[in-house]
């Protein structure tokens, strides 16, 4: 676990612009290229690249757009955007909005992946993300979270919300911390997300925000085999606070908006970062250890039936010994289901549909397992049921 303390100076100066960025195809500006696991800034915005393996690399340019290349990688991830001091709540800051323009290219072998808007907040300690796409093939399902709230149309789009209680590596090192998701029920290439009505839909379901420490555009993907390769490019990606009036509606894919920024404010915040994920998950400087898996052939409809996400910082331990696997396990709806292998390896060899039951189910039950305390114990168990819910798609 490391933690990277970088100056960041926020800088948001007065401006009434009118763009229709889903027409951008470039980037602009000065530019920096990260090779290895970086934490920085560049015109006053914070950047961010990690990968635990493979040859990547990711370009963040001064006006806040960004490009993520990766290659053989099991975990990837490369975000952009406004860092805080955690000082103030996002009442206090103002309403927060992104605007982005994602285009994917030769993408390869990616098991679980979320693209959007992303961050923590302190006091509580809570990591968020909002997901409006996604570099794999199936939308990330129920394993995100183990409580799901339900659908909610959250400016003017159809998102389900889950919950979830973590224990492992966060930006204030190993600790308990809750994860909230809202992922878009139809993935849109290009559009505005209104941050701060996901916070206000989040804050009445009882999901308590705190004081906010960074929120930015990410890219992330990952692989639990061979490793996963492509370019995720933003050529437009910015982070704001002031006022929207995107055509973001039914998931347009062109946008024309004029936005009002507040008036210039120069700050320097220290940026501390680290963390180390649990499978899938995004964040600064930290190590983290994604599971072995043998090669997989996955059907190519749904998202995200197969990787624990975590976006922030967790290391699933792998244990050499063999493992007992519990013997019950609870399904999405509650029931109780035998937790033994032939359960869960009862699919047709191309019988997807039911695969992607067995899987969501299987990592469902993971979700649980490593929502409890930390013992050696657990994590033979968790990393027990892990090697089963992988085996689904090679049965």
């Amino acid at each position: 676990m490391k933690f990277s303390v970088v100056p960041i100076i926020l800088s948001l100066a007065t401006s009434t612009f009118a763009q229709s960025f889903c027409s951008a195809s470039g980037h602009s500006g000065q530019s920096v290229t990260e090779r290895s696991n970086k934490v920085g800034s560049i015109n006053g915005i914070g950047y961010e690249l990690w990968a635990d393996s493979g040859n990547n690399s990711a370009t963040f340019y001064a006006d806040g757009s960004f490009s993520c290349s990766f290659q053989n990688a099991k975990d990837y991830l490369c975000r952009s955007g406004l860092s805080f001091d955690s000082t103030k709540t996002h009442q206090q800051i103002g309403h927060m909005y992104v605007d982005f323009k994602l285009v994917k290219q030769n993408i390869q072998n990616v098991d679980y992946s979320y693209v959007g808007i992303y961050g923590w907040t302190r006091n509580p300690l809570v990591e968020f993300y909002v997901v409006d796409n996604w570099l794999s093939q199936w939308r990330p399902g129920d394993w995100v979270g183990n409580k799901k709230h339900g659908d909610f149309t959250i400016d003017g789009a159809t998102y389900t919300v889950y919950e979830n209680s973590r224990y492992g590596p966060s930006i204030d090192g190993d600790t308990t911390f809750k994860q909230y998701f809202s992922i878009r029920q139809q993935a849109r290439d290009c559009g505005t997300i209104d941050i701060t009505a996901h916070f206000e839909q989040w804050e009445k379901l009882g999901m308590t925000l705190g004081k906010m420490h960074e929120a930015k555009v990410l890219g992330e993907a990952g692989s639990t085999g061979s490793g996963t390769s492509g370019t995720a490019d933003f050529p437009y990606a910015k982070v704001y606070i002031g006022s929207g009036n995107g055509n973001n509606n039914s998931g347009n894919n062109n946008n024309s908006a004029t936005k009002t920024v507040p008036r210039t404010t120069t700050k320097t915040v220290p940026y501390t970062s680290s963390s180390s994920k649990t499978i899938p998950r995004t964040t600064t400087y930290y190590t983290k250890t994604i599971p072995n898996s043998t090669t997989k052939t996955i059907p190519g409809t749904t998202t995200y039936t197969k990787t624990i996400p975590n976006s922030t910082s967790k290391t699933i331990p792998v244990s050499s010994t063999s493992k007992t696997v519990p013997t019950t396990t609870r399904t999405n709806s509650g029931s109780t289901q035998t937790n033994n292998a032939d359960y869960y390896y009862s699919c047709g060899a191309q019988d997807w549909d039911c695969k992607t039951q067995k899987s969501n189910e299987c990592y469902a039950t993971l979700n649980q397992c490593w929502a409890q305390p930390y013992s050696s114990t657990v994590a033979e168990q968790c990393a027990a049921i892990d090697r089963m819910c992988q085996k689904i798609w090679t049965n």
